[in-house]
């Protein structure tokens, strides 16, 4: 399908210092669920969404962070570090890669990250930020 699927309204916020718009449905989109005029969340710009893909509720897309319709979600840079972090889903639910690290899944990052930063200069308080 061609056109946008979406258009900015004029609801909008501050997040961190990015003004944020509230986006709405210009079509349907029978495979997300969609009807033309529903509200769905928030992006600081168009970019921030590629071809079909939908944010919706709560969700907040903005800086270099894009949704693409293959409902891969890449976000890049993380902090101070040059790594990018991408969150795919699968059939048997997400997969995520964070810089080398590929093939891990939500539930186990938080323990990639305890490993890893064992051998990251600083504190403990510098990785705390």
């Amino acid at each position: 399908m061609t056109g946008k699927h979406f258009e900015l309204t004029d609801e909008a916020r501050n997040y961190l210092g990015r003004n944020l718009h509230r986006i709405c449905a210009t079509r349907d989109m029978p495979r997300y669920g969609v009807r033309r005029g529903d509200i769905g969340g928030w992006v600081e710009h168009e970019r921030n969404l590629s071809g079909d893909a939908r944010v919706s509720g709560h969700a907040e897309v903005y800086g270099r962070a894009t949704i693409t319709e293959r409902q891969d979600i890449l976000v890049h840079p993380i902090g101070s570090q040059p790594a990018a972090a991408t969150l795919t889903r699968t059939a048997d639910g997400h997969n995520i890669s964070v810089g080398c690290w590929r093939g891990g899944t939500v539930d186990t990052l938080p323990a990639q990250v305890d490993r890893r930063s064992q051998t990251w200069p600083g504190t403990a308080g510098d990785h705390a930020r």
